[in-house]
């Protein structure tokens, strides 16, 4: 029967195309008819579940390497990742090196904290001088302490007060006694108030300076860490590449 079927069976090219024509040989045109549109469709899906078959394992063994591409450039950036965060390379905000970025910003607050350091010590001297010299009112501008200074303000009323009625009424008077009592009472007040502020501001010149020195140890601590940092570049372009290189491959697939 198959070599029956065979025999009436005609499949060849037509002319120089690459149409292929298919055609069946039977007492009945239609069963021909059928018979030749059936072998061409039966053709047609085996060529299409061969073609299917060859995409189905192409496009799986594409899924495994696709996945096992994916594992490796994952892998290299976490590699570079911890490369840099051990070398110092962290990228910062302006797409430099983040220990270059704590550098300078460490100079910068080391200026500022050297500069409050001095301006501490230049307004604690100051006062210094002015207390041994007695200069109340000086001192009280150097510290801008209103209260000291209306302290001053009532302690030379009560010296012009003590001076009118001494004059008066002579240095033994009970009323030039008192106001001599009140005005020392003043004084030890001031000179009381004027110590407390001279003792703030030593302490804001011991917290100015811890402050620079803590600054600039960090400062120093960061600068060896660059110098272990400047020696790493090689090995972590070298690393970029290579994670470069299987992202690329990995967007080709």
């Amino acid at each position: 029967m198959v070599d029956a079927f065979l025999d009436r069976l005609d499949v060849g090219p037509t002319g120089r195309s690459r149409v292929v024509e298919v055609a069946f040989t039977s007492e009945n045109p239609m069963n021909a008819a059928r018979i030749a549109n059936a072998v061409a469709e039966q053709y047609l899906q085996m060529q299409f579940e061969r073609s299917f078959e060859v995409s189905r394992r192409a496009s799986n063994w594409l899924t495994g390497r696709i996945d096992e591409m994916r594992s490796q450039v994952e892998e290299a950036d976490r590699t570079i990742a911890a490369y840099r965060g051990t070398f110092g390379l962290l990228q910062g905000q302006q797409n430099e090196p983040l220990i270059n970025e704590q550098i300078s910003n460490l100079n910068i607050k080391l200026t500022e904290a050297s500069m409050d350091r001095i301006k501490a010590e230049a307004s604690l001297g100051q006062v210094r001088r002015d207390v041994a010299s007695r200069n109340v009112d000086a001192v009280a501008k150097v510290l801008e302490s209103t209260l000291v200074q209306r302290f001053r303000e009532q302690e030379l009323e009560l010296a012009r007060k003590e001076a009118e009625l001494t004059k008066e009424l002579g240095p033994r008077h009970p009323r030039a006694i008192q106001l001599q009592a009140e005005k020392q009472q003043f004084r030890a007040t001031v000179e009381a108030e004027v110590q407390k502020l001279v003792r703030s501001l030593e302490n804001e010149v011991t917290v100015a300076r811890a402050r620079e020195k803590a600054l600039t140890d960090r400062l120093n601590a960061v600068k060896a860490e660059l110098s272990s940092a400047n020696r790493a570049p090689a090995t972590l372009n070298s690393l970029d590449r290579s994670a470069a290189s299987d992202k690329l491959l990995l967007e080709k697939f």
